[in-house]
């Protein structure tokens, strides 16, 4: 049986058994956006399908008055012993993603996080109304969330991924 990326799909060939080696995950995913609706269902998928892996989640809000974040940490409850922390960093602001980034490496080389096997980029910031919105460094608000933010977070990461099984960068 092969299986997909997901592993969700079979597709058998031959006699042979084979699996997607992204199965048994044993690292760390950090999924940016994590309470937006694109991905929440896929938290909900991740955490079950993949119950060894870590997952660093960032919002905009982890507080309780954000209703989305709500509903991100309700997904969380529903998988017993899910491997989750919910963070906030600042993707308009370099500094903020620095400062983010070095956190994230400091807990991968002192051990309570694992190595990086994946980043998920599905944080975003959009206005399409109201007149030019710019971020603390100059930017276009859209501009440095939804590219320069992740370029620098995704650069600071690069040696705290984990080099056998970190192969994707979805954004």
């Amino acid at each position: 049986m092969i299986s997909n990326y997901c592993g969700d799909s079979p597709y058998t060939h031959s006699s042979a058994v084979f699996t997607s080696p992204h199965i048994n995950c044993h690292g760390t995913v950090l999924l940016t956006g994590a309470n937006g609706s694109l991905a929440i269902p896929a938290v909900s998928y991740f955490l079950s399908k993949y119950p060894t892996c870590t997952a660093v989640l960032t919002v905009r809000d982890t507080t309780e008055r954000d209703p989305n974040t709500t509903g991100l940490r309700q997904t969380i409850a529903a998988v017993p012993n899910a491997l989750v922390s919910i963070r906030q960093p600042d993707l308009a602001s370099l500094s903020a993603v620095h400062t983010f980034a070095a956190e994230m490496h400091q807990d991968v080389i002192e051990g309570r996080l694992p190595r990086i096997v994946a980043i998920i980029c599905t944080a975003c910031s959009w206005c399409i109304n109201g007149g030019l919105h710019c971020s603390k460094d100059g930017f276009e608000r859209s501009m440095a969330v939804n590219h320069i933010g992740y370029l620098a977070l995704t650069l600071r990461l690069l040696e705290d991924m984990d080099k056998v099984r970190a192969n994707r960068f979805p954004v």
